[in-house]
């Protein structure tokens, strides 16, 4: 991500799909913000977008999903290297639509796009993800946790609505944070959340023995 913003040559855009956030579910959520993303860093309008604005009414009809797909593809051919980052696949809740969409984009074959898209383990992307032959990472969460630690320890010690809490009851949220965590970020954000807004020690020390095992349940 520091090269892309050092170097000219390349663009990155990035988009994360949030089971608690509708507009960030839906596949033709993902491909306007790319759009806009590599707008933004291109060094001129595409011919293509041009012409799409101006058969709209200069803005005021929607494109079709089509259109869009024509509009980013045209943007992704422009930089000399484009990385797309896409997380939580499975957070949208169109997913045939989203699989056919990175099908299709791995279809365009332009050498200079590199793809990274995160994922829980689901049968479906598996699949399709096999059958589009693309290297595949799996991350452990013992292999993370680590990382996890770092971020919960700074989420937790460094949040103003946290500040005041005696020293041994920040150390409980982080341990418990950590433990129950499965490598998930996002259900780290979630439970925190959720902690901020107890108002006791008592409340807390609840809160931390009840927190949902999975992403899905919170």
């Amino acid at each position: 991500m520091d090269h892309c913003k050092t170097d000219q040559t390349s663009v990155l855009a990035y988009f994360y799909f949030e089971f608690s956030d509708e507009s960030k579910q839906r596949t033709d959520s993902l491909v306007r913000s790319l759009i806009a993303q590599l707008l933004a860093r291109a060094p001129e309008i595409p011919q293509a977008f041009l012409n799409m604005y101006s058969s709209h009414q200069n803005g005021e009809q929607q494109p079709s999903y089509g259109g869009l797909q024509k509009i980013l593809q045209s943007l992704l051919r422009t930089a000399k290297n484009s990385f797309l980052i896409i997380d939580a696949l499975d957070e949208c809740t169109e997913r045939p639509e989203l699989l056919d969409l990175l099908k299709e984009t791995a279809e365009w074959n332009l050498d200079n796009l590199h793809i990274l898209a995160t994922s829980r383990k689901e049968t479906d992307i598996e699949v399709r993800m096999l059958e589009m032959k693309v290297k595949q990472l799996d991350i452990r969460s013992d292999l993370i946790s680590d990382d996890i630690r770092v971020h919960v320890h700074k989420m937790v010690y460094e949040d103003s609505r946290l500040n005041g809490l005696p020293e041994g009851l920040l150390a409980e949220m982080e341990e418990a944070l950590v433990k129950k965590s499965q490598g998930m970020f996002q259900w780290v954000a979630c439970q925190l959340e959720s902690l901020r807004k107890c108002t006791t020690p008592i409340k807390i020390r609840n809160a931390l023995k009840s927190m949902p095992p999975t992403l899905d349940a919170t």
